[in-house]
Formats: structure tokens, sequence, C-alpha cells
């Protein structure tokens, strides 16, 4: 979360001749947290951006299920339980939705008889994503439970929201479950599981200590879940996007065991017909 506060501030600089410019004329290259360069939107220093909001309303989530008499169990059924389910979608809408600092959010039917006009950037205030408008336009058509709640959108936010999961429950066998519904939460598309997947069994093999750096963690979290889709006889459209993701993230290993001596050139080789 103070990674994500740090980036905020100059997320989404796409042009990385321009914003290291911007960081050497500022006397920042070799310090660019919280350095002010956000073309998309700007919100206060500190804030984090909207991947580290879905990050702590999870949290916050899992947070209040815990007192002196709950057991992980109760924890549990605050993801897995209709009830629970429902909290978290009424969370999300509280905090994302137009009664939030995110703004106003119209239905669908709003903006087919009122279409908004493009708003000037950067924009004032945090910048919704784009799985989080399918999310509340969804609900507000009666999808109110998980999965159908879910977009068609498969970025980072599910790798984000999977964090608060692994930190709560790594070691315990439910664990992909769990992230497989944050995910749907907002996301139901598999190949956003896919991903989130893989990016928690990296994390809890770090938090468990069963791996020494990124690398092997990453070669890990790969070869379990390969050997889950090798003893698995489904070959449906969720094993297919499962086995995508294990075959993009080996080329993402291979890369790191080349030792790339620059960004550049590790993405220039992850582009490449390898």
């Amino acid at each position: 979360l103070t990674g994500d506060a740090a980036a905020q501030t100059s997320h989404w600089n796409y042009d990385r001749a321009a914003y290291h410019k911007a960081l050497k004329h500022g006397g920042r290259f070799d310090s660019p947290e919280f350095f002010e360069s956000n073309q998309f939107y700007v919100q206060p220093v500190g804030l984090q951006s909207c991947y580290g909001d879905q990050m702590v309303e999870i949290a916050r989530h899992l947070a209040q299920l815990v007192d002196g008499r709950s057991s992980k169990d109760d924890v549990v059924a605050g993801l897995t339980s209709v009830d629970g389910q429902e909290a978290l979608i009424g969370r999300f809408v509280k905090a994302f939705g137009s009664s939030s600092a995110y703004g106003s959010w119209l239905t669908p039917s709003e903006r087919e008889s009122n279409p908004p006009p493009r708003p000037d950037m950067p924009i004032a205030g945090p910048w919704r994503h784009g799985s989080l408008k399918g999310f509340l336009d969804n609900v507000s058509e009666g999808q109110g439970t998980i999965p159908e709640s879910g977009s068609d959108d498969s970025q980072f936010d599910a790798v984000a929201r999977s964090i608060p999961v692994v930190c709560a429950f790594a070691g315990d066998p439910r664990l992909l479950e769990l992230v497989e519904i944050v995910v749907r939460l907002t996301q139901n598309t598999d190949i956003a599981v896919a991903y989130a997947r893989l990016a928690a069994r990296i994390l809890e093999s770090i938090i468990l200590g069963v791996a020494t750096d990124v690398p092997s963690a990453l070669r890990m979290a790969i070869d379990a879940e390969n050997a889950d889709l090798d003893a698995n006889t489904d070959s449906g459209d969720q094993c297919k996007a499962r086995h995508e993701a294990c075959v993009m993230l080996n080329i993402v290993s291979e890369i790191l065991e080349l030792e790339p001596p620059s960004f550049e050139e590790a993405v220039a080789a992850l582009g490449s017909d390898k």
C-alpha cells in the first residue's frame, strides 16, 4: 500500500523518456516516490490509486470479521457465504459508487438517454477503473451476486485484490478458492482468475518462506499451477486460461534467468518472437 501511494502521483506514465526527463529536471530521478506527474487524475499526495483502494476495501472486509470470538472459518464465511458476499458487494458499491470520492456514475440506461461529456484531463480526484464501472453497471441492473456482479475486464485489479487474501490465508488450502471469489467480484473472466492464482502462489511462497527470492517464487508458482493442471482432466475455458497464463509467466521466468541489464532490455526480450 505504501508503494501504491508512492506511485499514485505519477501513475500511467507511458512515455518513459518524457517521464525520465521530468524526473531529472526536478532532481528526482533517484527518488521518484510521490513525484507529481499524473496526466490522468490528480489527488492529494499520499492517497491510494484505485488499485490500492480496492486492496484496502478487501482488507477492511476481512478485518471487520475478526474479533475475540471469531475463528478462521468465520473469516472464510465472510467471502463464501451469501451474507458475506452481499456485504462485500455493498462495501464496493459504497467505496466506488456515486456516493464515493470517485464521483457520480450513471446507470447504463441513464448514460444512453443522457450521455455524459468527456472530462478534461487530468480529472480532479481518483480514477475509477473499467472493472469497477462494469461491476457498478451489473449491480445496478440486478446482478447483485458473485460472480454475476463481475465485469468482463481482465486487467491487473485482479492481482491487487488478491493480495490481502493471500496475506490472511497463506498456507490455507482454501486460498485459491478465496482468491477467485474476490477476483470475480468485479472481474468475471477466466484469464483474470488465472493470473491472480499465479500471483497468489508467488506471494504465498514468499510469505511462508519457501521461496528464496522472486525468481524462485515465480518458478515454484508456475510448477505448482502446471502440476495442478496436469492432474485436472477438465479442458474447459478456465483451464485454457490458466495454461495461457503459465506460458506467459514461464517466458518471464526465462528472461529473469538471463539477468537482463535493464528494464528496457527485459521488455524487448518479452516482446520478441521467442
